[in-house]
């Protein structure tokens, strides 16, 4: 009987090893690809595979079982190989269309103190980006409203300790998109966002995914539930629920049910490091509150003073709380308090044992910056290209080199972003800024519409197009891609904006202030109304009303205590209102105003101050303090390698050279600025002053006796903008130069009547008129 023949055949011993050493083998697999992160299909490929052979191991065994000679017979023949083929259909079939490849690469590189060290670097097919929203509190209990926030810090924080994962919360973007999203929609507190609208702000950001949930009742304690969405199609991957009395560990117990959802690999070799939130937020529940509480007064009002003391607050209850010696740190380096923070975060380094890994980082490149040790963070941002080899480190870097003036090797570094990450568009944008700092402004549009293609309603692309032609001196062109701005942005303030400066280099004054109307009816925040007082204090200054570009840098300046760090807001304030109160000639005023500015700022970031300085001891006729004050601003320079802004140096030098009346020295310094300024990453946000600098240096061309320089000049600033009026001014005195008063006298007319209701104090107008009088001595 089939008892018997099994039995005889010994099948089940066979069947029974074979199915032994194959779950062995497996078992041997899933270490081995756990700690060197092999494909994590790597496991499931040989499960399947052997145990769908066992109808030939079964065909063997009864075949060849039973002792003495055998011969293979026609079953065997033909069932082996039709079980192989069906093996192989089923390996094809489920994982054919997966990345079979290595989770992460090892590496062995020199640490810091030049020591061999050896590293997985996680390949970027397997990390995942993960938006991470605010909480609901649906218990129905007010008291656990705080909750709402601290569950978000908490999981982010515990998310992106692992090196496959990148999370950020609506405090790191801030001001690029996740609450100021949410705050244009009507979200204040950043609570109860629409589904929609969370994946609008995933998708803008470049997550893959993000997670939202609720606090719900619960005897234990806290019962917190958890969502993973999938942005792309608003696809519910999974819900996870933790409870428990310890708040920290549900969310530990949550993070890592995202890591099984995301199907994150679980390396034990260093990469995946997972270090218990207690261990970093300590157990004092008053400290954490006090320290949420302090992120959130930033996100929601700006209230530095406030954060501060919330973070002192959480750090009196928990002395060793790290971030919020970390973040009071970098509150007090915004605040201008550069003694403070670096105390701050001396204090951090203590507890730095207390950091994962990623945060230990952070720390220590932000105490190489506030130190002014660009060196040491040019070599600490290198160690982590190599350390890491993802998209966040050449990111960086890339961003280092860019303001330190490296243009060419920033661009490598955001080709390699481009490799790492190619859903990482927007480094597709920084290339453009980079190309057109290089002069290929051609490459910049290609780089450019690259992004328009796979992003085509992105407004930053059609903004940066549009700046780019507009740049080129191609008006129509940069109209088009500004006005499809405007249709496919729900409230188009920016591109509103950009047309009102394409109006003013045409000309179109009337049209200008009525886009400016335009402007301000849209406008639904502070940012907003911010962008719109700049814009119309552009035009007022090239009106020449000075006066009222003061009253409107006053009022923009309200505006930025609500949306920019208070560093920010002096040196948006006070820079231009000290050059506004020179043009005016009011010094003793733009003296007043540089002592603010210079009260309230340590060293060294009062350095960059020194350049209004400049001017004011030029304009009093003191060179020496004027070079020396210079010579200050261009140390501060080099100190923190901001190489985007050394155009400024030769600028005010050029000043000086023209107070000194050394034209010829005046126009090669303004020669230099103009091309330094665009050459720098920064160019696209100088195009609304570069036609005065144009103007200043064809004027000095003119009175060094230099004609023909000073033509060229003029045929390249009106290619860009034909109604600057100190364009309008240096062509007069060109023509009055070559001896056509009717032409000059024609030219000087357009200048003034440009500054028609300009300020009687304003300098420029002073010159123009006093040139009218002798051109029109001369005409007669």
């Amino acid at each position: 009987n089939i008892a018997h023949e099994i039995r005889e055949r010994r099948i089940l011993p066979a069947v029974g090893v074979y199915v032994g050493g194959s779950w062995v083998v497996v078992e041997i697999l899933d270490r081995l690809v756990e700690r060197y992160f092999l494909s994590p299909y790597l496991t499931d490929i040989v499960f399947w595979g052997l145990f769908s052979l066992l109808p030939a191991v079964f065909l063997l065994s009864w075949t060849h079982g039973r002792p003495g000679k055998d011969r293979a017979t026609r079953v065997e023949k033909v069932g082996i190989p039709v079980n192989i083929i069906a093996t192989l259909g089923l390996l094809l079939t489920l994982f054919g269309g997966k990345n079979l490849s290595a989770t992460a690469d090892l590496v062995t590189i020199d640490n810091e103190l030049g020591q061999k060290e050896e590293h997985y670097i996680p390949k970027d097919a397997f990390r995942r980006r993960v938006a991470v929203f605010f909480w609901s509190n649906e218990s129905g209990d007010a008291q656990q409203d705080w909750l709402q926030y601290a569950v978000t810090e908490l999981l982010t924080q515990d998310l992106q300790q692992n090196a496959f994962l990148v999370a950020s919360s609506p405090w790191e973007h801030s001001g690029r998109g996740y609450y100021a999203r949410m705050k244009a929609a009507g979200f204040d507190g950043g609570l109860d966002v629409p589904l929609n609208l969370k994946r609008e702000i995933a998708d803008a950001a470049n997550r893959t995914y993000f997670l939202d949930g609720s606090l719900m009742p619960s005897s234990q304690g806290y019962r917190v539930s958890l969502r993973v969405w999938e942005t792309e199609n608003l696809t519910q991957l999974g819900e996870v629920t933790g409870e428990g009395a310890d708040l920290l560990e549900v969310v530990d117990q949550l993070a890592s049910a995202v890591r099984d959802v995301l199907e994150i690999p679980t390396g034990r070799s260093g990469s995946a490091d997972d270090l218990p939130l207690r261990e970093t937020y300590g157990y004092n529940e008053a400290a954490l509150r006090a320290f949420v509480d302090g992120r959130n007064v930033l996100l929601f009002e700006n209230d530095w003073e406030r954060s501060n003391a919330l973070y002192e607050a959480a750090i009196a209850a928990d002395p060793g709380f790290v971030l919020a010696w970390f973040y009071m740190g970098l509150n007090q380096w915004e605040q201008g308090d550069a003694a403070g923070a670096q105390a701050s975060l001396t204090r951090a380094q203590e507890y730095a044992y207390r950091l994962p890994e990623r945060d230990q980082t952070m720390l220590k490149g932000l105490s190489y910056r506030i130190s002014g040790d660009q060196d040491k963070l040019e070599k600490f941002l290198r160690l982590q290209v190599r350390l890491h080899r993802d998209a966040v480190s050449h990111r960086d870097l890339a961003r280092f080199l860019m303001i330190t003036g490296r243009l060419e090797e920033a661009k490598q570094q955001f080709q390699e972003v481009t490799q790492r990450d190619r859903s990482d568009l927007k480094a597709y944008l920084h290339l453009a800024i980079l190309e057109q700092a290089s002069g290929n402004t051609d490459a910049a549009i290609t780089y450019a519409e690259r992004f328009l293609v796979m992003r085509p309603n992105d407004l930053a692309g059609h903004l940066l197009i549009g700046d780019l032609y507009l740049e080129r001196g191609d008006f129509e062109a940069a109209r088009q891609f500004y006005e499809e701005a405007q249709l496919i942005e729900d409230t188009p303030v920016a591109p509103t904006l950009r047309l009102v400066a394409l109006a003013a280099r045409q000309g179109q004054w009337a049209r200008a202030r009525e886009l400016i109307g335009e402007a301000r009816q849209l406008s639904n925040g502070a940012r907003h109304d911010s962008a719109i007082l700049a814009a119309e204090g552009a035009l007022e200054l090239r009106f020449g009303r000075i006066s009222r570009a003061i009253e409107l840098a006053e009022q923009q300046s309200e505006v930025n205590r609500e949306i920019l760090s208070p560093v920010e807001q002096i040196f948006a304030y006070n820079m231009p209102v000290i050059q506004y109160n020179i043009m005016l000639n009011r010094l003793q005023v733009a003296d007043d105003v540089l002592a603010s500015a210079l009260g309230a700022l340590q060293p060294p970031l009062n350095h960059f101050l020194s350049f209004v300085g400049a001017l004011l001891h030029a304009r009093r006729g003191d060179y020496d303090a004027a070079e020396a004050a210079v010579a200050d601003g261009a140390e501060a320079i080099d100190r923190f390698k901001a190489d985007y802004l050394a155009f400024q140096i030769p600028l005010i030098r050029a000043f000086i050279a023209e107070e000194k009346q050394d034209y010829s020295a005046a126009a090669r310094l303004f020669e230099e600025a103009i091309l330094g300024a665009k050459r720098s990453v920064i160019a696209t946000e100088l195009q609304g002053k570069m036609g005065q600098l144009y103007g200043a240096c064809a004027q000095m061309h003119v009175r060094a006796g230099e004609l023909d320089l000073a033509q060229d000049v003029l045929d390249q600033a009106f290619r860009r903008d034909t109604a600057e009026p100190s364009l309008w001014m240096a062509r007069a005195m060109l023509e009055d130069a070559n001896g056509s008063a009717h032409l000059a006298l024609a030219s000087v007319n357009y200048a003034l009547a440009i500054w028609a209701d300009a300020d009687a104090e304003y300098l420029q107008y002073q010159e123009a008129l006093a040139l009218r009088e002798h051109l029109r001595a001369r005409a007669k």
